[in-house]
């Protein structure tokens, strides 16, 4: 799991959000790994975003949120040796709490202004479905990335956490997969397994700050 988290952070690193995102086009392009039609995004307002270059991303006003997954989140932790990644067990009180937090936050970035609209059920309108998962968590804001820092890589080393999503948006109507993601995100708070409450803090702290880049980047492509 480490070795995986790793691997994704470390292809990516995230730029100023004023540089308008861009899908790489053409033979060289770079590809998500085993698909032939998502691009990597240049200057992606995530660690590192890849999408169709022939998908028309502005037909989609209307957005259906999948719960957020959970199942499996990698979790640092110290011991005599050292940081270590353990496996956090969240209780299903936990997931739930989290999932409408998750929801919650991210239907507030979306449709705040009333450009945009949530659904819970497909729409015959062109419709967009969020999936995302949260794959680790780093309460001591332990440092991604690893090795010698590179000019325009997140550091987290002084920070209290670090949470790690991966996502993908699908046509919901083709059920063809348009775009993927994957991103760090830093909490002001303390990331605590043994304290619900102080976790949920953290973590709608972490949901906020992913809904507004998500909105910053569908206005983006809608501005066009």
């Amino acid at each position: 799991m480490k070795r995986l988290i790793i691997v994704f952070i470390s292809i990516g690193m995230i730029l100023s959000c004023s540089v308008t995102p861009e899908i790489q086009k053409g033979d060289g392009a770079e590809r998500f790994p085993g698909s032939s039609d998502l691009n990597r995004v240049d200057n992606s307002i995530a660690d590192v975003a890849f999408a169709n270059p022939s998908v028309d991303f502005s037909r989609y006003k209307s957005f259906v949120v999948t719960p957020l997954y959970l199942e499996v989140i990698a979790l640092t932790t110290n011991n005599v040796n050292g940081k270590e990644m353990a496996l956090w067990m969240l209780a299903e009180e936990e997931k739930s709490t989290f999932q409408k937090i998750f929801y919650s936050e991210i239907e507030k970035g979306i449709v705040k202004g009333g450009k945009y609209t949530m659904a819970v059920e497909i729409q015959d309108s062109p419709t967009l479905l969020l999936m995302c998962s949260v794959v680790a968590v780093f309460p001591d804001g332990v440092n991604l990335v690893g090795g010698v820092p590179v000019a325009g890589e997140k550091m987290h080393s002084k920070l209290e956490g670090v949470v790690t999503i991966v996502g993908a948006l699908m046509d919901a109507h083709s059920k063809t997969v348009i775009a993927r993601f994957v991103d760090s995100k830093l909490t002001r708070y303390k990331i605590d397994p043994a304290n619900p409450k102080v976790s949920d803090i953290a973590m709608r702290d972490v949901f906020s700050s992913w809904a507004n880049d998500l909105r910053i980047r569908i206005d983006q492509v809608h501005a066009r």
